[in-house]
């Protein structure tokens, strides 16, 4: 049977979509929650410091729950470019900076849009601690207005999905939690239970 597969590559394409449509992989990734969050929140000492870094990837994270984002749509995986990354541009406070009710921030490319039309995410603001109307205004009044990815280290190097499943890892192991069974996709499977727990619908 192997002879088989290494001859015909259409028969060895097949067999891995089948295998894939089975779900065969036993790789757990579990949900970043609120309760996470809130975990994050002490050793990152927000907002009681004004660590450049700390305030980015607080925007950031808060930035990927609320959002429902994938992390390849928030971070720059690749050389910037104002076509396919997201850049401070691209967030805007609704009525006014002052007023924020709410912000929308511009996403130009993602997995589910092929054709790169982009859309419009609106995220309205809490009255907690976990805001991410409040993170990204925070984190903005410190980065400026200057040109690069939205989210970027103090020293200019461009946060990656890497580097913020990394972080969130680290932040993870701080806060006394495993965080070998958490990936890239916990932030979007974490949102995504959150608002079934409350009765949201779907979509």
């Amino acid at each position: 049977m192997i002879w088989i597969l290494k001859k015909y590559t259409r028969l060895q394409l097949i067999c891995k979509g089948i295998k894939r449509a089975q779900g065969c992989s036993t790789r757990v990734r579990l949900p970043i929650t609120i309760h996470h969050l809130k975990l994050f929140f002490s050793p990152l000492a927000i907002p009681y410091i004004s660590n450049y870094n700390s305030l980015m990837i607080w925007a950031a994270t808060t930035l990927a729950f609320f959002g429902f984002m994938r992390l390849g749509e928030l971070t720059c995986n690749s050389k910037f470019s104002f076509e396919t990354h997201l850049s401070p541009s691209d967030v805007r406070f609704l009525p006014s900076l002052s007023q924020s009710d709410y912000m929308s921030i511009q996403v130009k490319v993602s997995k589910t849009d092929p054709f790169r039309i982009g859309h419009i995410i609106l995220i309205g603001k809490t009255n907690q601690d976990i805001s991410p109307v409040k993170a990204m205004k925070m984190y903005l009044v410190i980065r400026t207005n200057t040109p690069g990815p939205l989210f970027q280290y103090q020293s200019g190097s461009p946060l990656t999905k890497d580097a913020l499943t990394s972080e969130t890892r680290s932040l993870l192991a701080m806060s006394g939690v495993n965080p070998m069974q958490y990936a890239g996709h916990s932030n979007r499977i974490g949102a995504a239970t959150t608002a079934a727990s409350v009765g949201l619908p779907p979509g």
